[in-house]
């Protein structure tokens, strides 16, 4: 990485937690003090940095050094679950579908609702 001395080490870690994840926010969440942040805020901010030029071309060289993306991590457990099912090793599909589950925040009490609200003014 060329340019690591361009981002503080909280940017550099939502970079990293945003790679892992796909996720900004949940990424944002991981990186800066969000605890008392409304869930909207917290979008807000995540999205302010990902459009940031450095954290662009941050994420662009991770995603061309690991060429490893959240999409690749999802479509390889998916072919294992379907490879464990017809091979009658359901408790291996059962764990790939729990892990798919868990990316999609399908087994939590609490909801994320990401909103983007437009406003427009009248004169």
């Amino acid at each position: 990485m060329s340019s690591s001395g361009d981002l503080t080490p909280k940017q550099e870690r939502f970079c990293i937690e945003y790679i892992e994840t796909g996720n900004a926010s949940e990424a944002y969440r991981k990186s800066y003090n969000a605890e008392n942040m409304k869930p909207e805020s917290i979008h807000r901010e995540a999205f302010e940095l990902l459009r940031s030029p450095k954290i662009a071309s941050r994420l662009k060289e991770y995603s061309e050094a690991n060429e490893l993306t959240v999409q690749s991590v999802m479509d390889g457990i998916k072919r294992l679950a379907k490879k464990a099912e017809s091979n009658g090793k359901f408790n291996d599909a059962l764990k790939a579908h729990e892990l798919l589950g868990k990316h999609l925040q399908a087994f939590t009490d609490k909801q994320v609702v990401d909103t983007d609200i437009k406003i427009r003014w009248e004169e």
